[in-house]
């Protein structure tokens, strides 16, 4: 597409019969999540005044 992204697919899964899934806001939060945990597992340097 123009913009970068795909094209919306068909339902990439189902779970307990009734539960559709589709990914496309995962391109979003991924990255997010993953600065998430970054930021939690990586200690901000500390300020000495």
């Amino acid at each position: 597409m123009e913009d970068g992204d795909f094209p919306q697919q068909e339902i990439t899964g189902a779970f307990m019969q009734n539960c559709m899934l589709h990914y496309a806001a995962y391109r979003n939060i991924y990255p997010l999540w993953a600065l998430a945990e970054y930021r939690k597992r990586v200690p901000l340097p500390s300020r000495i005044t």
